[in-house]
């Protein structure tokens, strides 16, 4: 088990060296010509999210997009739909990844849209939704809904909205983190011809998993430290 954190966290360093490069999307022909829909990555690069605002009133979304374009550096702003029938259009594109949500809507209701969402099982757009309303009392039909981050009043301002959108950037790098990383310790695992089909092999990386993340690696008691962990996930004495 030591030995493969060791050969498992020098190999993640070693990747962490060679990715020098991060690709930002790029459609502007006159400067770009020779590099068309290239990606280009730059060692410390922003990684940019897509955001989907859906509010009617124009001031509001004004505000919103000055806002965000200038205190935002990871968000690119993908569309901002006035009606609930263009919102659901580009929720069908999946290359959202953040959605700024008014529930009152001149067609039909954010909650309707949050249920397309719920009842098509998008799994992308969970824990993705800042819901923005003046109708509080609208929120008792979404609550604890899993594709809602937040919820803000419109009264609270924009500042209150700007500040739910860099709690849900924070929110998606760790988890893009955490699953980057457990899949790279079940790829060594598979390498190793370790059969997934056997409970003990998820625990075995369940188990590197939580020890890697630790700052102390190479001090821990597998039976104080890591073990209660698994346990307590899976429901295990």
């Amino acid at each position: 088990f030591t030995r493969f954190l060791e050969l498992f966290t020098k190999e993640k360093q070693l990747k962490k060296c060679k990715s020098n490069i991060i690709y930002i999307k790029s459609k502007n022909k006159k400067n770009l010509k020779s590099l068309k829909h290239l990606w280009v990555f730059i060692k410390g690069g922003i990684i940019v999210y897509n955001i989907l605002i859906i509010e009617d009133e124009i001031m509001q979304s004004y505000f919103l997009i000055n806002s965000i374009s200038k205190e935002i550096p990871e968000i690119r702003i993908y569309n901002i739909a006035s009606t609930g029938v263009e919102a659901i259009k580009t929720i069908k594109e999946e290359k959202v990844d953040i959605i700024l949500l008014d529930l009152k809507l001149p067609d039909m209701t954010g909650i309707d849209i949050i249920n397309y969402i719920t009842n098509k099982k998008i799994e992308k757009y969970k824990n993705s939704i800042i819901v923005v309303t003046a109708e509080m009392e609208l929120l008792s039909k979404i609550v604890r809904n899993p594709y809602i981050f937040s919820y803000n009043s419109k009264s609270y301002g924009t500042d209150s909205v700007i500040n739910n959108i860099k709690d849900l950037i924070e929110y998606k790098k760790e988890n893009d983190n955490n699953n980057s990383l457990m899949q790279d310790i079940n790829n060594e695992l598979e390498q190793l011809n370790y059969n997934f089909k056997y409970i003990g092999t998820r625990y075995l990386a369940e188990c590197i998993y939580e020890t890697y993340r630790k700052n102390n690696k190479y001090d821990i008691n597998l039976n104080r430290d890591i073990y209660p962990i698994i346990s307590r996930k899976y429901n295990k004495t």
